[in-house]
Order: structure tokens, then C-alpha cells, then sequence
């Protein structure tokens, strides 16, 4: 890191968290709350920390956590593939139940860590990506409903940790943890802060919100940013293929990379400073909303994983995975089909949650979906979430309902349902702290076997 001042780094860290906005662009973040947050409240009978990914755009399961290994010969129209299934597909990783497609083969290391839920229904129509996200990531269909992470950082937050995040969330006014947005760790010069006197390091903050003094009140504790710092500069060496023979683009050179969002949030594991952080994987450059061309989606999904999958290595070297719950969510899969623009469109019948770490039972798959392709009634093929019997925790074979049945409004017995998303979330927060359900006006349905016994 680079040499500066003490003024220089007040400086540069007031005006990154206001460019940041978390002085006014994150509305629902308010300065108030992260004051708030320094405040004592009682910690989770479990000691887990939890990591939400949020690859955003709708990452089609088929290359990654749910690919095609049927034999049966299928028009693009009704299966687009970009890959040979025989060749391309690690099928029953390490005799589990898990296959990866093209994609995800740097998650192989893992599978022993790792669960899969499938077949994960959204919905019965097109309900555009801000309701998605919103309702996978908060288990609830209101837009106004607070992200489980948050309601896992109001829980599990002590006094003095951030919630950490690298884009807008969602919480409720009576949440009143601490946040920090990765960008702000960034720009600070961590190695700067050793020694000085505190009249000088509050010098551009006495006529601020109490909040930012407590922020860097934070930053004082220097065993903490030590820690901090010295993980930081281990992860720029840290390179992206380094758990996998999958490359992606110019990353096997031998030069330092950026730091990635997720590696503010390691550091911070490691040296104490959180136990809950949601990192959104956006890249523009990588798009995976283009509904066109999805020969691309292949390596742009691949650099997705490959992130996840040296974040899991690093945790796992650092003792930490077991004591980290890491959940990979997506809005939905994509259709089946080849569109007019050699793309593929969304799918809310299906989608795919990938769990890791945190007491997680290994090689464990729920779920699935099926696919019903292009038919005079219905010209476009479609993947549905295949039921799920809550009290024999398996799937019911597809023949035992009609096509017509596998919507939201069939007529089931009650431990009878579509997988969905407050079924995974219910069955988290019940290993994490029962009291969590709460959240739910009717508690969900959830699984027996995804955590060790």
C-alpha cells in the first residue's frame, strides 16, 4: 500500500463513504443506523458467519449447478446447449450427488462442503429481476420486506462489527446495525493508522454525525486492521484459477490484481471485524442478461464461480469455512430453449441455490426440475420445479401429477409443494437461531437433512 498521511487518510475516507453513499445514496442505509449499530445486543446461540452471493442477471443452472445429462437427441428450440454433456460435465463429483456443468468445475474441490437446492420455483409468471432478487434473497414477495442477510446482521452483529455489503440492501427502520460498503476499505491506507494522536485523527469529524467517529473509533482498533491488512495484501497474490484448471480471460498472468469486493469481506472474517456480508456479483462487461448470443454465458458464469471458488479455498485455509455459511443465490435459470437471438430468456418456474461451509452436509442435492418442451399449446419450452414431499423430504416422480398441475394454484396436501425460496431460508435460520422463523406470518416448510447431524 501506498504512503500516506494521517489528513490524507481522513480525507480520502470521508470523501470515499460519501461517494460511496452512505452519507445519502443508500436510502434505506441511513448514518443513523450505523451509529445505532455500536450498540450491544445478544448474539446467536450458533456461531456461524454468514456470506450471501447474489450473482445477478439469472445464471442458467445447465452451466453450472444443474446440467443437462440426459441422452436424448432435443432441437435447439427446445434445449440450447453450449457444451458436449458427455465431455463437459463432471458428473457425481467424488461419488456424490452433485454434477457440475462447463462452468462451475472450479466448485468441484468443495463438493463435500457443498449442497444444491433445485428446482426452486419463483413463480408462475415473469415477475422481472428487482421482484426476483428481492424475493430470493428475502424469502418473502413484498418489496419492502427486509433481506435475510439483514435480518441475520441484526442478530448476529456485535457491538463492534459491520454488516458488510457492496451495494444497496434492503432492511427495516428498527434494524440498527453498523454498515460498511467494501469500496470505503479500498481506499484506506490501513497501515497509516498506527500511532498518532486521536485529536488529530478526529480533526475533520468533530462536526460530523457521532457515527462517523464511531467508524473511526473502528479503524483504531489496531490488531484488528492488522489482521485486516495483512489478508488484504495476501488475497492480491491470490489468483483467480488458483482452485481450478478453468481460466478465465488474462487472470494466469503473474502480476498483483484489484482486490475483488468478497475479499474486503475475508479479511474482515478473519480479523473479527463481521459475521455477515452480501456481495452482489455484477459485471457489465459480463452481463448475463443479454437474451442473446449465450455462447458467452459459458466463461461469463465461469468468472462467477471461479470468485466464489477462491473465496471458499482461502476460507477453508483459514480455518473459517466450517464456521461460514456461504449462499450463492441467482433471480432465476434461464429457459431451455434457443430464442431468435441465439439467447436464452428467463425462467421463474426454476432456479437453483448453492450452499457451503457452516455445518453444511456434504454432497447433499434437494430438488429438481423437469423439463416440457415446445408443444402446439405452449410454443416455447420451459423448466418447472418438480414437487417435493415435505415429510418423506424427496421428490415426487413427475408422473404423479399432469402438467397442468405443477402450478401455484394446484390443489396438494399440505406437505406436498413447489420448492421455494422461504423453504430455504426457513431451513437456515432454524440452524443459525430458531427464534429467526419469526420473520414468517406462517412458518415454511423446511428440510431435514441439509445440515450435519
Amino acid at each position: 500500500m501506498s504512503k500516506t498521511n494521517r489528513r490524507q487518510f481522513i480525507s480520502n475516507t470521508s470523501a470515499s463513504l460519501a461517494g460511496l453513499g452512505l452519507f445519502s445514496t443508500f436510502s434505506s442505509v441511513s448514518l443513523r443506523a450505523l451509529a445505532a449499530g455500536l450498540e450491544g445486543r445478544e448474539s446467536s446461540a450458533q456461531d456461524l458467519n454468514v456470506v450471501v452471493f447474489r450473482a445477478i442477471g439469472g445464471m442458467d443452472s445447465t452451466l453450472g449447478l444443474h446440467p443437462w445429462v440426459g441422452t436424448q437427441s432435443l432441437s435447439e428450440k427446445d434445449l440450447f446447449l453450449t457444451y458436449n454433456p458427455t465431455r463437459d460435465v463432471l458428473n457425481r463429483v467424488a461419488g456424490t450427488n452433485i454434477s457440475l456443468g462447463l462452468s462451475a468445475h472450479c466448485l468441484a474441490p468443495f463438493v463435500n462442503e457443498m449442497a444444491i437446492i433445485r428446482g426452486v420455483s419463483m413463480g408462475a409468471s415473469d415477475i422481472g429481476h428487482p421482484a426476483a432478487i428481492q424475493y430470493v434473497t428475502s424469502a418473502r414477495t413484498s418489496d419492502t420486506a427486509p433481506h435475510m442477510s439483514a435480518e441475520l446482521a441484526q442478530k448476529l452483529t456485535k457491538a463492534e462489527q459491520f454488516f458488510i455489503a457492496n451495494s444497496s440492501f434492503q432492511k427495516s427502520q428498527k434494524q440498527n446495525f453498523s454498515i460498511l460498503l467494501t469500496e470505503s476499505f479500498k481506499t484506506l491506507n490501513i497501515a497509516d493508522l498506527n500511532g498518532g494522536d486521536s485529536d488529530d485523527l478526529f480533526s475533520l469529524y468533530k462536526t460530523k454525525d457521532l457515527a462517523v467517529n464511531r467508524y473511526i473509533n473502528l479503524l483504531k482498533q489496531q490488531n484488528k486492521l492488522s489482521v485486516l491488512s495483512d489478508v488484504l495484501a495476501e488475497m492480491k497474490n491470490i489468483k483467480l484459477n488458483a482452485t481450478s484448471d478453468v481460466t478465465y480471460g488474462s487472470q494466469n498472468d503473474s502480476s498483483e490484481q484489484s482486490l475483488y469486493d468478497e475479499d474486503i469481506v475475508l479479511a474482515s472474517l478473519v480479523a473479527g471485524l463481521t459475521r455477515v456480508a452480501q456481495i452482489d456479483l455484477i459485471d457489465e462487461s459480463r452481463n448475463l442478461d443479454t437474451h442473446a448470443n449465450h455462447y458467452l454465458h459459458a466463461g461469463y458464469q465461469t468468472y462467477r464461480w471461479q470468485r466464489i471458488a477462491r473465496f471458499l479455498k482461502v476460507l477453508q485455509n483459514k480455518n473459517l469455512l466450517q464456521k461460514t455459511l456461504v449462499v450463492v443465490l441467482t433471480e432465476f435459470n434461464r429457459s431451455p430453449g434457443r430464442n431468435e437471438n441465439a439467447g436464452k430468456d428467463h425462467n421463474y418456474t426454476d432456479n437453483t441455490i448453492a450452499l457451503f461451509g457452516g455445518g453444511i452436509k456434504g454432497g447433499t442435492v434437494i430438488g429438481d426440475h423437469q423439463l416440457h418442451v415446445s408443444s402446439a399449446r405452449n410454443p416455447y419450452s420451459v423448466w418447472t420445479g418438480s414437487f417435493y414431499d415435505f415429510n418423506k423430504q424427496s421428490v415426487l416422480p413427475y408422473s404423479t401429477f399432469n402438467a397442468e398441475s405443477n402450478s401455484d394454484n394446484a390443489q396438494l396436501p399440505e406437505h406436498i409443494s413447489l420448492i421455494r425460496p422461504e423453504n430455504v431460508w426457513a431451513t437456515l435460520l432454524k440452524q443459525i437461531d430458531p427464534r429467526l422463523i419469526s420473520q414468517f406470518s406462517v412458518e415454511p416448510k423446511t428440510f431435514k437433512n441439509l445440515f450435519k447431524a
